[in-house]
């Protein structure tokens, strides 16, 4: 249960990531 759960928070935090260094510009985070 906790396996799928860290799964998909890591899953999940590498597409923003990847999204976010794509498009740098409309880093919320600056």
């Amino acid at each position: 249960m906790w396996l799928e759960i860290i799964l998909a928070l890591l899953l999940g935090f590498v597409i923003y990531w990847f999204v976010s260094r794509d498009k740098e510009e409309t880093l919320p985070l600056g």
